[in-house]
């Protein structure tokens, strides 16, 4: 029985796939901007991970060597993942995307809140983006159990460029496929004592496609004892030859100060035992003693000289504040896109052999004749990456440069189309599959005589046809 039903199911079937992606795709009405904060995880928590490693962080850093900064730092989450298990699959860099923060020094030595990306097997530390997250995880680091972050996350919804593109292939595609449709139709480690600590915290990301303000402060109120006793050998004199250069009372109360505040630093904030309250109170005791115990052998200071004498403790107490605060902001902007897994594509290309369910035919004088097979194919199609890629990246990953195909033959008979597409730059590729296309028959009989009915005369006829093309790709 001679089915004419048959091709008409294929073209509303075809039809139905293009509407369904169509309303999948179709793009967000307005854009959105929504600001999340974090919420405390976990921490500040011991870890077993010495002082050196920040060191070590901030040089890898500041050089330029991301591999061996993307690998200690995995390594630093899999310790705090191994002491706490209930974040161990959060902070797992082989699963998901975790933000180390920490403060550093520049190379000019200034203060600044560092922040790398970690992932397995692919290091994103050179790149702040992120692949179309809807959280991710946060951890700072810091020699002090007082250390603490607060980030905002500013997001701005991004329409999909895969939807804004789909309108134009679905009317690339439509003539063709509805025109030759009616054709047919007719365990807990030992915790050494100078370790760093950590604290955890997850901040939501309302789209999976936006860009994102980061603003983040940090503290770690720790005091770097050497450091510190080099600033104040430094302070005293500058004080003494800027501020207070004619002075001697002053001048003495600058030396006094380095001398007895490095002294109360070796006493009280040593690494491993130090307090921040303990560490500030004494010397907060070493300033205060000092200032009441100023009289240069008199009764009482000349009011010049308690100027001289307060202005030199000012600039001491700032010393000692700013070298126990010791923080730092950052502010960046960044993407959360998902990775590219889908993209449109067109080509052209030479059939290499055809093998038809029957023959190939037209209506000549009401004479159903043979129509061969016209060797030159256009399609539209869609790359598929299962594993997706960086469309921006500076180079093509293997995941970018060979994708699957499938989509629509156009010409010489409407049809469908899969294979292989391997871009050979971004933008032109070349491609190899199979073609089922969908074309006028008849019975072999048949061919050289008046169709049995005129109102039917043709079958459908299914070609399976090899190819090998150029393609053209949007992304």
């Amino acid at each position: 029985m001679n089915d004419y039903r048959q091709p008409q199911r294929v073209g509303i079937l075809m039809s139905a796939a293009i509407a369904v992606m169509a309303a999948m795709l179709a793009p967000a009405a307005a854009r959105a901007q929504v600001a999340t904060a974090g919420a405390p995880v976990l921490g500040p928590v011991q870890t077993t991970r010495p002082f050196e490693d920040l060191d070590t962080l901030t040089a890898h850093f500041n050089a330029g060597r991301w591999m061996p900064l993307g690998e200690l730092a995995a390594e630093i989450l899999d310790s705090i993942g191994e002491g706490h298990p209930d974040v161990r699959d959060a902070l797992d860099p082989r699963r998901h995307h975790v933000v180390l923060h920490w403060i550093g020094a520049d190379t000019f030595g200034t203060p600044m809140l560092m922040r790398v990306v970690v992932h397995r097997p692919r290091p994103a530390v050179a790149s702040p983006d992120l692949p179309g997250l809807t959280g991710v995880h946060e951890v700072l680091l810091s020699r002090s159990h007082e250390g603490h972050l607060a980030s905002l996350y500013t997001s701005t919804r991004q329409k999909d460029p895969l939807a804004e593109a789909l309108p134009g292939f679905v009317q690339a595609l439509a003539g063709p496929l509805f025109g030759r449709a009616a054709a047919l139709a007719g365990t807990e480690a030992v915790v050494p004592p100078t370790t760093l600590w950590a604290s955890v915290t997850r901040v939501g990301l309302p789209f999976r496609r936006a860009t994102v303000k980061v603003k983040a402060v940090a503290a770690d109120p720790w005091l770097d004892i050497k450091k510190f006793c080099t600033s104040l050998g430094a302070l005293a004199t500058r004080v003494s030859y800027d501020d207070v250069p004619n002075s001697a009372c002053a001048r003495r109360h600058a030396d006094a100060l380095a001398t007895g505040l490095e002294t109360a630093a070796g006493k009280s904030c040593q690494p491993g035992k130090q307090d921040h309250a303990t560490c500030r109170a004494a010397l907060d005791r070493v300033l205060t003693d000092a200032f009441a115990a100023q009289t240069c052998g008199e009764t009482s200071l000349p009011k010049d000289e308690a100027a001289l004498v307060a202005l030199v403790d000012k600039r001491f107490r700032a010393l000692v504040a700013s070298s126990l605060t010791n923080s730092a902001t950052a502010e960046l902007t960044f993407r959360n896109r998902p990775l590219t897994r889908f993209a449109f594509g067109a080509g052209t290309g030479v059939i290499t052999d055809a093998r038809f369910s029957h023959p190939r035919v037209k209506l000549d004088g009401g004479i159903l004749v043979g129509d061969p097979l016209n060797r030159v194919m256009t399609t539209l199609f869609v790359n598929v990456s299962p594993r997706g890629y960086d469309e921006d990246a500076d180079r093509m990953s293997v995941h970018e440069r060979v994708r699957l195909v499938a989509g629509a033959a156009l010409t010489p008979d409407f049809g469908v189309v899969g294979g292989v597409n391997v871009l050979l730059a971004r933008g032109i590729g070349v491609s190899a599959g199979v073609a089922v296309l969908f074309a006028r028959g008849a019975e072999a009989g048949q061919v050289g005589q008046p169709p049995a009915d005129s109102k039917d005369p043709f079958r459908l006829s299914v070609a399976t046809a090899p190819f090998v093309g150029i393609t053209y790709n949007y992304k």
